[in-house]
């Protein structure tokens, strides 16, 4: 017998092992990862920005993290989110 656990917004069989389970699943886990992504790229832009506003600040190592950033949010905006682009039927 299995057992549904309930979590806020989240209910699921951890025993239901057919494909569309585990597609929602990974499209969850999908989702999170991304908006963790967004807030940590957010996290270190204020942190660039306040290492900027400093008296002589290190502009070869704030290049080197703005571009870091730029090329982390360009693949966070190719990343699935809650529907993986090409695999959603609608």
């Amino acid at each position: 017998m299995s057992t549904t656990y309930t979590q806020p917004n989240c209910t699921h069989d951890p025993e239901d092992f057919h494909q569309r389970a585990i597609n929602r699943g990974q499209r969850k886990i999908n989702y999170q990862l991304t908006v963790v992504d967004k807030r940590l790229i957010e996290a270190v832009k204020a942190l660039i920005n306040a290492i900027a506003s400093l008296p002589n600040p290190p502009q070869d190592a704030i290049t080197a993290a703005s571009m870091a950033i730029s090329q982390a949010k360009e693949f966070n905006e190719k990343t699935a989110e809650t529907r993986p682009p090409g695999c959603d039927p609608t």
